[in-house]
């Protein structure tokens, strides 16, 4: 008993010392969160004891079967605070979060708050208008995938930002956001170096890509246009309606089962077990053989409908993906990629992409065999057997080099010269809130009638892909110019169009494992253009 009772006062010293201490926790820019879009949380982790600590701090879905999210290595030496950012996806239905650190669990409460974010950033705390939120300078996140939702920030100081943070900012802002650069008390405007140089034009507004960054004198000079309370509703804001993305892509390893057959082995079964084994036990003089005959007739058919019934016929081990590549610059894009990835031999699968800041989400219900470690960038399922698993991963990288001439509009009809359009089987316009089909001739593409939404619900194969372009064309038709629209600022007084060309999934944006030579996928790259300027 009293080495039983000095083991377990050791053992409490060990757990007590390792219990980290969680401190201003923080979700989103303005604390509030976006569905159908990877959000993140900022929380300072304080190490109060006399011991390091290294190991790993979980996110986790505190619904039912308590889903994790996403794990990321720390060491925090004895006594020291680190500020602590990890990632998390919101779908439609969501719950709160838990957050897992040694041993001690705490539960983060999600807002229920979808606005888009306006955000100051300063050296020095001054007094802002409602609609602006001050932001610390250190937690803005190292990947453009965290900044939906995020429509304007404010600076009136030179960030002390790693490359990673300067690079999601100045992507953010080629994607569509807006920046004001404000002046310092001494009259004069912060000076940007390296990647971040192209802020310290001197013209009043500069088009940045999609984006604009404007030279203000002060707060009274930044105009925010507030969306009205009913832009909030449920049914209001951007989705990219996951769900049936993902159930269409699970159409393309749909089983192909012969009913036929299938509904004459169980005839067969029923019979062999029923009035043929009650004939053999009359006929025969030992109980043995009626016995030995139903367990072989039991193995046998259980084995048959196994092999039937969860296999159809010329599955293969293959991940089918559908991507949309958000250009950037140049032939550079925001990637985010849904992938159902289907197995014939059960397996740990890990997988990986070459695309840079990688963040994945396994979007299901009560699904725990899926490892995603946020320090490596890696996603890892344990798939049984002739079963699917989902991955949604964002990431930016290198795809199709397109460039663009002679963008007209003569009434409603929309045409642009594309080069490179060998690599583009359908293309499409989105513009005052429709999308359009189009035809090419001679290297222009032009719009044609509205495209129509009559398969959004589908139960055939071949028509799995065409379903999720439309998902996704109507989303953004019906969002372009909404205050909730993704990286589209809605307080920009431009003709925008916008232009989406399907290609064939480049090779950078495949996932990097076991069986990623056998992904197949489609890209909808979409182009930002506005008709008052020059291409």
């Amino acid at each position: 008993m009293h080495i039983l009772r000095h083991i377990f006062i050791a053992l409490l010293f060990c757990f007590s010392a390792h219990s980290l201490e969680i401190e201003n926790k923080y979700v989103g820019f303005n604390n509030n969160i976006h569905t159908d879009a990877f959000n993140f949380i900022t929380f300072t982790l304080h190490n109060d004891s006399t011991t390091p600590f290294e190991g790993e701090i979980t996110l986790k879905d505190a619904g039912i079967g308590v889903k994790t999210i996403s794990t990321k290595s720390v060491f925090l030496t004895p006594n020291q605070r680190k500020s602590v950012q990890m990632y998390f996806f919101v779908e439609k239905s969501y719950n709160d979060l838990i957050l897992q650190t040694g041993t001690k669990n705490e539960r983060i409460q999600l807002p229920s708050s979808h606005k888009p974010a306006h955000i100051f950033i300063s050296s020095s705390k001054i007094r802002l208008p409602k609609a602006i939120k001050h932001f610390q300078l250190e937690n803005f996140p190292s990947s453009v995938a965290y900044t939906h939702g995020l429509h304007s920030v404010t600076l009136d100081t030179v960030p002390d930002w790693s490359p990673n943070q300067k690079k999601a900012f100045m992507d953010w802002l080629r994607l569509g956001g807006t920046a004001y650069i404000l002046q310092k008390q001494s009259g004069k405007y912060p000076k940007f170096t390296s990647s971040m140089a192209a802020l310290n034009s001197t013209a009043k507004k500069t088009k940045m890509g999609s984006g604009i960054i404007h030279k203000a004198i002060n707060l009274s000079e930044v105009n925010l246009l507030v969306a009205k309370p009913q832009d909030f509703k449920q049914n209001n804001y951007y989705t990219d309606d996951t769900e049936n993305i993902f159930a269409n892509l699970q159409l393309l390893v749909k089983t192909d089962h012969n009913w036929a057959f299938i509904y004459f082995l169980i005839v067969v079964y029923l019979i062999l077990i029923g009035p043929a084994n009650y004939i053999i036990g009359r006929k025969a003089r030992d109980w043995k053989i009626p016995n030995l005959f139903f367990l072989l007739t039991v193995i046998i058919f259980s084995v048959i409908f196994s092999i039937i019934g969860r296999r159809g016929y010329g599955e293969e081990t293959k991940i089918n993906s559908f991507t949309l590549a958000d250009h950037i610059s140049e032939n550079n894009y925001l990637v985010k990629q849904w992938s159902n990835i289907f197995v014939t031999s059960g397996n740990t699968y890990s997988f990986k992409h070459s695309t840079e800041n990688n963040i994945y989400a396994s979007p299901a219900n009560f699904e725990m065999a899926t490892q995603i470690h946020q320090s490596d960038a890696s996603f890892v399922a344990d798939i049984p057997l002739f079963s699917s698993k989902r991955m949604i991963h964002m990431g930016t990288g290198k795809g199709e080099l397109f460039t663009f001439s002679d963008l007209q509009k003569n009434q409603q009809i929309y045409s642009i010269k594309v080069n490179n359009d060998n690599k583009i089987k359908k293309a499409w316009f989105v513009a005052n809130g429709k999308a359009f089909q189009t035809v090419l001739k001679d290297g222009t593409y032009q719009s044609t009638q509205p495209v129509e939404y009559d398969h959004l619900y589908n139960t055939d194969a071949e028509k799995a892909y065409k379903v999720i372009e439309q998902i996704i064309l109507k989303q953004a038709s019906e969002n372009q110019n909404h205050a909730l629209a993704p990286r589209i600022d809605p307080y920009q007084n431009l003709d925008s169009v916008h232009f989406y060309a399907l290609t064939e999934t480049p090779e950078s944006f495949h996932s990097v494992g076991i069986i990623s030579d056998n992904e197949t996928g489609w890209t909808l790259n979409r182009f930002k253009l506005n008709l008052d300027e020059a291409l």
